[in-house]
């Protein structure tokens, strides 16, 4: 009895592996790619943009992040990237996640799709489709101000007005595109290595229950009242040794049987640990492979090297790097001279810049540092 429902959990917990392997590899692939934006708020002390709706510094800078996901969360926008991939709102919509990378002022917009190419569309069209509805936004209430403002004859209204001039024609000045999305090679779901071990260690589960259960209800059963006043006889004696030696070899059962089940949650748990690493090498490849490798410099005209400590990046070597070897690189050429004109307005009298945009720096002139 006991050996049937042995084997029967063993040919259960065979099913389950299998069956776990056969969908890990047969499943339907679902990729994702990752779009990035920088958010910039504005100082709170600043008075420059009164009146204008833009992001602020504030003590909940949780806050702040979750209000610019949802800049790139509206119908308007999924609504517009729908219209332009030919595809439904809704579906872009669950193939969307927009998110704060955890501990930096950087969003994250995932596209999800069945296909490479497509999630990397739906990446890259939530976030040109989130930045121009808030640049028009921004222009509009800009031009709105202003017309309001130069009916004032004040020297503070004047001064405004120089101030607001300045931005007119320009970007939403605190959302900033960092990265693009590039169609991923590998899927993102099912992962062989998450799937198989956890339908196997939830298959030993339930067949372990499957064998214990039984015994256990039998053994919490009343024994039945036997008249003993004639004594024991021959039988009885002998039905107690078989009762003994069966209870002896349960409750070894029932310890070779958990013993396994430790071992298995061992070994699950080093799975878990593996996965884990895997998982930061892989978030750590994907922000490095659109990177390309450096080339070696001329040995009669060696290039300086980055600065070693925090803000001592100067705006006129990112204007010489962008000079000398921008072209190398003609597809980011003029994102680059976009950003060091936005960061000429953050440098100090010598040249320097804050060291909170060493980060920003490091990460978008890559490729020519």
């Amino acid at each position: 009895m006991i050996r049937g429902r042995l084997l029967v959990g063993v040919a259960f917990v065979a099913a389950v592996a299998s069956a776990s392997v056969a969908y890990s590899y047969a499943a339907p692939k679902r990729y994702e790619a990752t779009a990035r934006v920088v958010v910039h708020p504005i100082p709170a002390g600043d008075d420059t943009y009164a009146g204008i709706d833009v992001l602020r510094e504030a003590a909940d800078e949780a806050r702040v992040m979750k209000t610019a996901a949802q800049y790139f969360d509206t119908p308007d926008v999924v609504g517009a990237v729908a219209t332009r991939l030919g595809l439904s709102t809704s579906s872009v919509r669950d193939s969307l996640d927009v998110h704060p990378l955890g501990g930096s002022n950087v969003l994250l917009i995932v596209g999800k799709s069945s296909k490479a190419d497509r999630a990397a569309q739906i990446a890259n069209g939530v976030q040109q489709e989130g930045i121009s509805h808030e640049t028009a936004s921004f222009q509009a209430q800009v031009g709105a101000v202003l017309a309001r403002l130069r009916s004032s004859p004040n020297l503070a209204a004047q001064r405004r007005i120089l101030d607001l001039e300045a931005v007119q024609g320009r970007p939403d000045p605190t959302l900033e595109s960092l990265s693009t999305a590039a169609a991923p090679s590998r899927a993102a779901w099912p992962k062989p290595s998450v799937v198989i071990p956890s339908a196997t260690l939830a298959a030993f589960g339930l067949a372990a229950l499957f064998l214990l259960l039984p015994p256990l209800l039998a053994k919490s059963r009343p024994a039945p009242s036997l008249d003993l006043t004639p004594g024991p006889g021959p039988q009885d004696e002998q039905r107690e040794r078989d009762l003994a030696g069966a209870a002896k070899r349960f409750d070894e059962r029932v310890a070779a049987v958990t013993a396994r089940e430790q071992a298995t949650a061992r070994q699950a748990a080093r799975l878990a640990a593996r996965e884990r690493e895997l998982a930061e090498r892989e978030v750590a490849l994907e922000q490095r492979k659109h990177a390309p490798p450096p080339k070696p410099e001329p040995v009669t005209q060696p290039e300086p090297a980055a600065p070693t400590r925090p803000g001592a990046w100067r705006i006129e070597d990112l204007e010489r790097l962008v000079g000398e070897r921008g072209g190398e690189h003609p597809d980011r050429i003029d994102e680059w001279r976009y950003f060091v004109h936005f960061l000429r307005e953050h440098a100090a009298l010598d040249g320097t810049l804050p060291a909170s945009f060493d980060y920003l720096i490091e990460e978008t002139f890559a490729p020519i540092l």
